[in-house]
């Protein structure tokens, strides 16, 4: 829903609506006058009632609930259309409205719809239909038209003063009257469908039966188009609310100080925590509460219940909060200590002694050698040498070139 503030105010003046109970018709227009129903007398009734309210034969209510509605005559409504209406309206799944009384709330469209027209003698024409305005604000209390827009450009700078209230706390409804909400920029749904039963065609509020073989479309379908166009602005609807549609201050029966105080009560105790540990199974359950129950007293008796319930579970898991914010904690501490320690390589030595390059410690090993292969002969192979012939100490260099140190110094 749009708030706005209005920048500039126009007055309206209702126009006296003239019954055109003429009924000495052209016989060329005989299938137009049929769906235009202009004799306003119900000859045709039958039995059949729809909504709690009489149809005639072709389908359209009786005058019984045009006056009901406080509508003229001459606005003959598709019955079967507006019972679709009222089924999609009750049938959402953030539902506003468990039952609607359509006679009021299309009564309540008329008294906005006539202020924005120039009422024609029979059926609207293209031409007719080009002079409705593209968009308009309206007092939702007394659906009084504060302001009338022409063009896209002024309604699109009535949306850039829009209040910033809430809903149930703005006084005003700024709409479009034939929006294009097919349109696939997102801004271009403000453009004025030429198409006046586009805006509507998910509901199917019967827009064959109000046209005209001739191009027209009948007064009833024009006020039916205007009306479902706008499904979402429910300050038009009447009807019984579910407690969703009182926050949002559509109960007719509600005074704004009682809507204040609803939604306090539920800003006072809010529902935080998940009850059952599924947060989507949560939330479906809470929309259900608010989508379907309509007595504000059962309602507050089952969200104390379950925000209490919700409480218990907070501790709970509060709780469990702290216990792995301690753990991380210690975690993290443990391996900033690691990360402080001074670095040092792995150090290995060896504890037998190191052996130093001398001659006599060559000797010795000479002498090993000799007993472990028996004769020099054999040594001399090895090295490729005569240890008859080292007079100079060769073979005791070739030992200490070949010799492996000891100590090991292994860094990490």
């Amino acid at each position: 829903m749009i708030g706005i503030n209005s920048t500039f105010n126009n007055s309206f003046v209702n126009l006296n609506i003239k019954n055109n109970n003429n009924s000495s018709l052209n016989s060329n227009t005989s299938n137009a006058n049929v769906k235009n129903l202009q004799d306003t007398q119900d000859t045709t009734k039958t039995s059949n009632k729809v909504l709690g309210y009489e149809v005639d034969k072709d389908g359209f209510f009786t005058s019984e609930f045009n006056k009901a509605a406080g509508i003229p005559k001459d606005y003959k409504i598709y019955a079967k259309g507006a019972e679709n209406f009222v089924n999609y309206i009750t049938n959402l799944n953030f539902k506003s409205f468990t039952n609607i009384d359509i006679a009021k709330s299309l009564g309540n469209a008329y008294k906005v719809f006539s202020q924005l027209i120039d009422e024609p003698s029979g059926n609207f024409t293209t031409e007719d239909l080009s002079k409705i305005p593209l968009g308009f604000s309206y007092n939702k209390k007394s659906f009084q038209v504060t302001n009338i827009y022409y063009s896209e450009k002024d309604f699109e700078s009535a949306l850039s003063f829009e209040d910033d209230l809430k809903i149930y706390q703005n006084p005003k409804q700024l709409t479009l009257s034939f929006p294009s909400w097919k349109e696939k920029a997102p801004a271009d749904y403000i453009k004025k469908n030429s198409d006046i039963f586009d805006p509507s065609s998910h509901i199917n509020i019967g827009a064959s039966f109000y046209k005209n073989d001739n191009g027209t479309i009948s007064k009833g379908g024009v006020l039916m188009a205007f009306f479902a166009g706008m499904s979402g602005q429910n300050p038009l609807i009447e009807g019984e609310t579910t407690i969703e549609g009182k926050l949002l201050g559509y109960d007719k029966n509600m005074s704004q100080s009682q809507v204040e105080d609803l939604n306090e009560f539920i800003n006072q105790n809010p529902i935080e925590w998940s009850i059952t540990g599924d947060v989507f199974a949560d939330s479906v359950y809470i929309t259900k509460l608010r989508n379907t129950i309509t007595d504000i007293d059962e309602f507050k008796k089952q969200w104390l219940e379950m925000k209490a319930k919700s409480d218990e579970m907070g501790e709970i898991y509060k709780a469990e909060i702290a216990k792995q914010n301690r753990e991380i904690a210690l975690a993290q501490k443990n391996s900033n200590k690691e990360k402080d320690k001074p670095f040092e390589p792995i150090q290995a030595e060896s504890k037998s002694e190191t052996y130093k390059d001398d001659n006599k410690m060559n000797e010795l090993l000479k002498k090993l050698l000799e007993n472990k292969f028996g004769t020099s002969d054999e040594l001399e192979l090895l090295f490729g040498m005569k240890f008859s012939d080292d007079n100079t100490g060769e073979f005791n260099k070739i030992l200490s070139l070949n010799s492996t140190p000891k100590g090991i110094d292994i860094k990490a």
